[in-house]
């Protein structure tokens, strides 16, 4: 019984995140620029308290510290940024409501993939942790394309890469028999080393997928 109501509750709260994404991206449709952005900043506030109170619902969460459940925060905070601005590109109000909608799903399935991952001994881990890391190189693929298509300078393109490698690396290897500091140190490796890949790349004349499909391969290899 207790079983069930622990199910159900996780489950009306990831429902729950889940419409508030949707509601906070509809309401920031409505703002024009510079000010969505203060929108969009406290979406990603509630968004990423609401993950980390599901995630510290998770019975072997509660007895570890805090800063173990943050790195989680990571992949739904850059997946609320992406569809914060990307669906502001989407023209037809059809395909805005179809985004949100897929907006909203994806978030619920990324929260509930990182929900059983807390704990290794968990029968649904080995699936759940394939389906975070591949949310992972979708968010990274999209993200890095974005770049390279809006043609920044080799600064501002290999810094951004960078920085978004480093975050995302916090979760593809946060572990719970990992100290977090040394999670954070090869995060930034990986972001250090994914940045110089991004400098030499932009040398060579590739499309603007090309670049994002090798930045991306190298980042997971």
């Amino acid at each position: 019984m207790n079983d069930r109501v622990t199910q159900a509750t996780l489950y009306g709260q990831i429902t729950l995140l889940a419409g508030l994404l949707i509601a906070g991206i509809s309401l920031s449709l409505r703002i024009e620029a510079p000010y969505f952005w203060l929108v969009l900043l406290a979406l990603l506030g509630v968004v990423g308290w609401r993950v980390y109170e599901i995630l510290r619902f998770h019975p072997t969460a509660r007895g570890r510290r805090p800063q173990y459940t943050l790195t989680f925060l990571v992949l739904p905070a850059l997946l609320t940024l992406g569809a914060g601005l990307f669906i502001r590109l989407v023209p037809t109000p059809g395909w805005i409501a179809a985004g949100l909608l897929l907006a909203g799903l994806f978030l619920a399935g990324v929260v509930l993939a990182l929900y059983h991952t807390v704990d290794r001994r968990d029968r649904l881990y080995a699936s759940a942790r394939f389906l975070v890391n591949l949310a992972s190189y979708l968010i990274a693929f999209s993200l890095f394309s974005a770049i390279y298509d809006a043609r920044l300078r080799s600064l501002q393109s290999a810094t951004s890469i960078s920085l978004i490698t480093a975050l995302l690396a916090l979760d593809l290897f946060n572990d719970s028999e990992t100290r977090v500091w040394r999670t954070v140190l090869y995060a930034l490796l990986t972001g250090f080393i994914v940045g110089q890949i991004t400098w030499s790349l932009n040398w060579l004349p590739l499309s603007g997928r090309s670049p994002s499909e090798a930045v991306a391969a190298s980042s997971w290899s």
